[in-house]
């Protein structure tokens, strides 16, 4: 099989090199080097050639530099392995590149080998092969995931509406607490299902990461929890600083959070929920969210990130929302973990989350 390698560089003399390197080289097959000086001429050549095997990419070209060029070309051909080429041997330039999309590597100059970028490349195309792969398998997955909530969701709806017309129509003194049980059982399994379905999503979709606002993230959750905080003394820090994280997944993350803790409130006291700026790990974002509930007893605290894991079984419940939360987490580069409220009762929740300005991120 011939490999097709697209290089996107300017300089006539780094480009000879290149194309000498690849004559004899063997990376499963022959290789064949077509050459543009720039992301335009990459563009038309995308447009009007069969796709490449593979690109390799100056970051200093006429009308992208840097971490741009890889986003211009990642963004017309998606599926193509890039490896990037830099002039330096910078570690933190090569790690930004490969953030924004690149497979790999390599630095021009004598160190540049016909082994070393036959191993670029060979690997490059494989990585990609695989990250292809598990995309369209998180996709199936999701898709999977929505036509069951459809199924299910749509029969339970009608029972529902069935079960409400019996409650309006029934004598007013037929007091049988099967109504309501049927009731509760029936949104119950909606809730169950919508669970489901957000656990299937985190495991479905790859996690766009930007700057986020964690004050419009809570103002976010408070609007949506509404009638639920009755009662609840809800004190969010009001000088939380931005991460680097995904949106919608942080929405979920802190509206799991907040109704774990209203589900295991303490009925002897008043709830008090706390979201606060917390000590930073590893130049990372730390957020406390501490709760005065029943908390979770040191045992129990890491299974509870578990798949299905419940600590009291007869709560009802999936036992997927903090695996949900956790796997949220991670997504975007963060961690999660557990220990006791400082008050001595109830729970308290770490997440640390990367910084817009974390060379990492």
């Amino acid at each position: 099989m011939t490999i097709d390698i697209l290089l996107v560089e300017d300089n006539d003399g780094d480009a000879l090199i290149i194309e000498e390197l690849f004559s004899d080289a063997d990376v499963g097959g022959p290789v064949l080097v077509t050459r543009a000086g720039s992301i335009a001429q990459a563009a038309d050549l995308l447009q009007t050639e069969s796709p490449p095997t593979c690109v390799l990419l100056d970051l200093g070209l006429p009308d992208a530099f840097g971490t741009e060029a890889v986003d211009a070309m990642a963004s017309m051909a998606p599926a193509l392995p890039i490896v990037v080429l830099t002039g330096s041997n910078d570690p933190e330039l090569a790690s930004e590149a490969l953030r924004a999309g690149a497979q790999d590597y390599l630095v021009k100059g004598s160190a540049l080998d016909e082994e070393i970028a036959r191993r670029a490349i060979r690997y490059a195309v494989d990585r990609a092969s695989q990250l292809q792969a598990l995309r369209a398998s998180r996709a199936e997955l999701r898709d999977f995931a929505h036509r069951v909530a459809h199924d299910l969701k749509s029969p339970m709806s009608v029972v529902i509406g069935a079960i409400d017309l019996l409650q309006r129509s029934r004598p007013e003194d037929d007091d049988n607490p099967m109504y309501d049980m049927l009731g509760r059982s029936s949104q119950r399994l909606v809730e169950m299902v919508d669970r489901l379905l957000e656990y299937a999503d985190t495991a479905g979709t790859d996690q766009m990461l930007a700057t986020v606002d964690l004050g419009s993230v809570l103002a976010w959750v408070t609007e949506t929890l509404d009638s639920a905080l009755d009662g609840t003394d809800l004190v969010v820090d009001t000088e939380l600083p931005p991460v680097h994280a995904n949106e919608v997944g942080l929405r979920h993350v802190f509206l799991n959070l907040v109704t774990n803790s209203i589900k295991f409130s303490d009925p002897s006291r008043p709830l008090r929920i706390e979201i606060a700026t917390a000590d930073p790990v590893d130049d990372h974002v730390s957020v406390a969210v501490t709760d005065n509930g029943r908390g979770i007893a040191p045992e129990h605290r890491r299974s509870v990130f578990g798949a299905g894991y419940r600590v009291d079984e007869t709560e009802p419940g999936t036992g997927l929302g903090l695996a949900t939360v956790q796997r949220t987490i991670s997504l975007m580069g963060g961690q999660v973990s557990i220990e006791d409220s400082p008050d001595g009762f109830g729970t308290r929740f770490f997440l640390s989350l990367p910084s817009p300005d974390d060379p990492s991120t």
